[in-house]
């Protein structure tokens, strides 16, 4: 069972409210949620104009903030046009206009832009020469703080680990972009199909690491009209496993009316490993969490459990559980390299003088087995890390 807020939240969201709501909506712990999973927009242009007034203030500011980042978006697509550089602006002000053809009823924090692999290096110098500051790269991307310091920009070159089965082709999903009016000029924005198919990657791919938000849901609920199914099946492939764990997720929150043929597909199919992963992400989905923990918040629940979490994680990756494929070799890959490869929380973490002796390959693995310590010793030890009781309430 739902706390009240979520249970109103989730109303709002599937305009299934009833009077009984209304009249105690509860709006520090409702703007909260709202805010924490990126629907209070949707929820104020939801309500009813009586009850608009305690959000009335934010959701002005978060559209004045969606308004300055499609300026952004403009011109750095501009600016990328004139370097001769190929980029395809990403959820963000695009879909917000494709879904809803109004940038206030969409909220967005940074902008996503895709690039081909081997333009990757260029785009990093250009965004590096505009002012922009690099905070991480990863093997499918990299993100850049804004010179003001109030959004950043995700590039990608891919959307997900190597281990997942989805690969982008830049130059195929700008054959199938549409022109989208925008702000005086024309921007190729990703087709329906295309944009499903990310989302569904996304939303998989961030259950993984417990960063999962309503408004991913909602995004995929509003994009079920405007799919052609046949090319959404034909564009999945070997991705048909993600698709479909995405959409029972999201069904679980928001109701999904499927397009006959998708929807004949998704009822034939069964897969008792996403089944198991999607009932765990279900009940943990409200539960809030350091989200710099990543895959250590799975440490969070008794050893038996976070072990089984793990290998249905990794089960649902396989592409062919019972046989061995290339995916499964890819997810083998990552799995090393994650452990090895050192990102820039690492070697900030890592005293200059390891760096010196030439010890920074030793960054990763060192930090995350301080991070492991950090985590289960409070476990493993209750009693040397409780506080002690102040005077005041050993008194009472």
């Amino acid at each position: 069972m739902h706390s009240p807020q979520i249970t109103y939240l989730l109303s709002y969201l599937n305009q299934t409210v009833t009077s009984a709501a209304l009249e105690s909506p509860q709006w520090p712990a409702l703007f909260h949620l709202s805010q924490r999973h990126g629907v209070l927009l949707r929820l104020y242009h939801t309500l009813p104009p009586s009850l608009q007034c305690p959000l009335q203030q934010t959701a002005q500011s978060l559209t004045v903030y969606n308004w300055q980042l499609a300026r952004t978006l403009t011109h750095l697509f501009s600016t990328f046009h004139q370097a001769n550089i190929l980029v395809l602006p990403c959820k963000g002000p695009t879909l917000a206009l494709t879904l809803h053809g109004d940038l206030s009823r969409r909220t967005y924090c940074d902008l996503d832009l895709l690039v081909d692999a081997t333009d990757a290096e260029a785009a990093q110098s250009l965004l590096l020469a505009q002012g922009y500051c690099l905070r991480d790269r990863t093997p499918w991307g990299s993100d850049f703080t804004a010179p003001n310091g109030q959004f950043s920009i995700d590039l990608h070159w891919q959307i997900a680990p190597p281990c997942f089965s989805y690969r982008l082709d830049l130059a195929a999903l700008h054959q199938r972009c549409r022109p989208l009016p925008y702000l005086g000029t024309t921007l190729p924005t990703l087709s329906p199909e295309d944009h499903f198919l990310i989302l569904c990657v996304q939303i998989v791919k961030d259950s993984y690491f417990d960063r999962l938000r309503l408004s991913q849901f909602c995004d995929l609920a509003d994009l079920m009209p405007k799919l052609d199914p046949e090319q959404v099946l034909t564009l999945a492939g070997n991705n048909l496993r993600l698709v479909h764990c995405a959409l029972q997720l999201t069904h679980r929150f928001i109701p999904l009316t499927l397009p006959l043929p998708l929807q004949e597909e998704h009822a034939s199919y069964s897969d008792p490993i996403a089944n198991r992963h999607i009932d765990q992400v279900a009940a943990t989905l409200f539960t809030e969490r350091d989200p710099h923990q990543g895959i250590f918040s799975l440490l969070q629940s008794n050893p038996i459990s976070s072990s089984k979490q793990a290998c249905l994680r990794a089960l649902l990756l396989c592409q062919y559980p019972h046989r061995p494929s290339w995916t499964d070799l890819r997810l083998l890959t990552h799995v090393v390299g994650y452990a090895l490869t050192p990102n820039s929380r690492d070697r900030t973490w890592l005293s200059p003088h390891f760096s010196h002796w030439g010890l920074s390959y030793l960054a990763r693995p060192l930090r995350l087995l301080h991070k492991l310590i950090q985590m289960l010793m409070p476990r493993l030890y209750p009693s040397a890390h409780t506080p002690p009781p102040t005077p005041s309430s050993a008194e009472h």
